[in-house]
């Protein structure tokens, strides 16, 4: 499962890098994390570190930083494939990020019906 760049190669489509990223074990993900990190910072290269930093298990990830800079990458002009894989991974952290929004919001109402049976046993 190699993904690095071929010398004066174009390298895997950004689906296919995401799919390598999501597929790899956390040290193969530390080491395509470090290996981007020393990349020339093109369009290309911005994508995948976007795309790396949306990832867990590894000392880049952020899942914040990555939202933004798929964002930012969206307001740029992006090829086809760039555009597909930044669009897709930028819903599901969307998506993530809401559903965690909702759990949290899930757990206070509970905590408040709790305390609430709480007094109210307390009453009787």
């Amino acid at each position: 499962m190699s993904w690095r760049l071929p010398i004066g190669g174009p390298g895997p489509e950004p689906v296919e890098f995401l799919a390598q990223a999501l597929a790899a074990s956390p040290p193969q993900r530390e080491a395509m994390w470090q290996d981007l990190r020393s990349d020339d910072p093109g369009t290309e290269q911005k994508l995948r570190v976007a795309l790396m930093q949306s990832v867990p298990d590894h000392s880049g990830y952020n899942r914040g930083s990555a939202q933004r800079r798929l964002r930012k990458l969206l307001s740029q002009s992006l090829t086809g494939g760039q555009r597909a894989a930044a669009s897709v991974r930028l819903h599901e952290l969307d998506s993530a990020t809401q559903c965690q929004v909702e759990v949290q919001d899930l757990r206070q109402r509970m905590a408040a019906v709790v305390d609430i049976e709480r007094r109210l046993g307390k009453g009787r």
